[in-house]
């Protein structure tokens, strides 16, 4: 006992002799809101989530999942605000209760308007999939954007109401922005064009996410992210390329994934001993090839003998492969190029390459 009395005369005052009993109650009262805390997220939340997942509905799930770390974090502030107004914290040299007070204020307030953005994420997704609904291969593309753009708003409105309950005017600090104000406008500038370049690629959807873009001659990759700012390419050599949206908007973007087939047009020359009997055989082989190959679209084909070339007979070999992916057309063409090859071969002819034939003659 005597050693317990000289710890509570090493107490400060405000805790002293029979405040102790408050800072032992603060403790099981912190104590208490967590275990209260644990019960409410397994037991209530838990059985939530259960009954939801037996329902019908879409977002049920998402919305408990969103709002559960900010009913955790509350119950936190709880406790310490409880244990706060037990202890009765000095008022000098400085007031503690107070400032106290508002911070907890203030967590709670930031605690409230992260559920709210969790739940801002739950909302653009059910946007992005009514926007999508008519085009399913497009759902994902607006949905950054729009979390995003809901996030700002959200925690922009929540910081100001923040600063309003403080006891701070909102309209005089508006106010005394003035010029302050008009250099952050200013200097948000490409910002903001970026945000509009983002919102028209969105809007005419020249890509999705996945697709095979090819921008100028320096990018050439799959589009990984629509950002609020910024369009993500992964390029052929991994490297992940960010594109602003204003410059992207403003440029010709060729979209290999869109094509419905892939073309191929080539020029086969042959050498000049060939006959014209040959050369009708040639292309009715090679027409042959093409027409039989499943591989080969048989909307469009085209084999003609167009040219007398400086050292070869030219034809002209136009169609289009089914498979627009880039790996599996190049086996395809490949495959044909060998039979057309053999083709050659069959007729007797030979592949013309540059050469040059000099005839010289004496002059007697």
């Amino acid at each position: 006992m005597e050693f317990l009395n000289q710890a509570i005369e090493r107490v400060p005052g405000w805790l002293g002799g029979a405040a102790v009993w408050r800072v032992v109650a603060a403790f099981f009262i912190i104590v208490l809101v967590l275990v209260l805390r644990r019960f409410v997220a397994h037991f209530v939340l838990g059985r939530i989530k259960r009954l939801a997942s037996r329902t019908k509905l879409r977002y049920d799930d998402d919305i408990i999942e969103a709002i559960q770390p900010s009913i955790a974090g509350l119950f936190i502030v709880l406790g310490v605000f409880l244990a706060v107004q037990l202890l009765r914290l000095p008022a000098t040299p400085y007031d503690l209760q107070a400032l106290t007070e508002n911070a907890l204020a203030v967590a709670a307030a930031v605690i409230v308007i992260y559920g709210i953005q969790r739940l801002c994420y739950v909302l653009a997704d059910a946007i992005d999939a009514m926007a999508t609904r008519s085009d399913p291969a497009t759902r994902g593309q607006f949905r950054v954007v729009l979390r995003q753009l809901l996030s700002i708003a959200t925690w922009t409105v929540g910081i100001l109401v923040i600063v309003q309950n403080l006891g701070y005017s909102i309209t005089s600090i508006l106010a005394g922005l003035g010029i302050g104000g008009l250099a952050v406008a200013l200097g948000a500038q490409e910002t903001l064009s970026n945000f509009f370049g983002s919102i028209s690629l969105l809007t005419d959807r020249p890509f999705r996410v996945g697709d095979w873009i090819q921008v100028g001659d320096t990018i050439d990759g799959d589009v990984e992210e629509i950002g609020f700012r910024s369009t993500k390419v992964r390029a052929w050599d991994k490297s992940l390329v960010s594109i602003p949206n204003r410059d992207l908007a403003s440029k010709v973007i060729k979209n290999w994934s869109r094509m419905p087939k892939r073309r191929v047009k080539q020029v086969i020359g042959v050498t000049y001993d060939a006959t014209p009997t040959q050369m009708d055989d040639l292309v009715s082989g090679i027409e042959k090839v093409l027409r039989s190959d499943p591989a080969v679209d048989q909307d469009f084909i085209l084999v003609k003998f167009t040219d007398f070339g400086t050292s070869s007979l030219d034809l002209l070999v136009y169609y289009f492969t089914v498979d627009t992916g880039w790996l599996n057309h190049l086996e395809n063409r490949q495959n044909i190029n060998l039979k057309i090859m053999q083709c050659v071969y069959d007729l007797g002819l030979s592949f013309a390459f540059p050469t040059q034939t000099i005839h010289l003659q004496r002059d007697d």
